[in-house]
């Protein structure tokens, strides 16, 4: 079973709080470094797997992504993001990133911002990636860890930043 912990009201509105502050580790350490890591998006064609709110598909676009598709489990975060983070240029679709089958679309640039950590078959999952990937495409990953950013709680480790 795929992990979906953000639709529990215990855990998402807590989580919610947290993203909001922005004092989690995504916003002080993995958003800066990821960005770091970034080619020109100018013109580029982007899928983001676990997208969460929205927020870097909105940047992406900011910076001239030509379309952003952005994946997420979680209703709830979905729902935000259409909301909140919304433009012409992004889709937001509600589905297990294991689940995804793209058959003819190809994209610049896939990204994944700590979300890798809840997927269960890696590799399966990676070469799907490589077959959505233009030639000279780009696949960019960060995953969390758990001994720094986690507290035992209902659901095993709980996110505390």
């Amino acid at each position: 079973m795929k992990q979906n912990i953000y639709d529990d009201e215990s855990f998402f509105y807590p989580y919610l709080n947290l993203r909001k502050k922005s004092l989690g580790l995504n916003d002080v350490l993995e958003i800066p470094a990821f960005r770091s890591l970034l080619p020109d998006l100018t013109g580029k064609e982007i899928l983001d797997l676990g997208c969460g709110f929205g927020q870097a598909c909105k940047w992406y676009v900011a910076q001239g992504a030509k379309n952003v598709v952005g994946i997420d489990i979680s209703h709830k975060i979905i729902n935000i993001a259409k909301k909140e983070f919304c433009d012409d240029r992004i889709i937001y679709e509600c589905i297990p990133m294991e689940d995804v089958n793209f058959t003819n679309e190809k994209f610049d640039l896939v990204f994944s911002s700590l979300a890798f950590h809840y997927i269960a078959d890696y590799n399966t999952l990676t070469k799907k990636i490589s077959t959505w990937l233009k030639p000279d495409g780009f696949f960019n990953f960060f995953t969390g860890a758990p001994t720094c950013n986690s507290k035992k709680g209902a659901y095993g480790l709980v996110l505390d930043c």
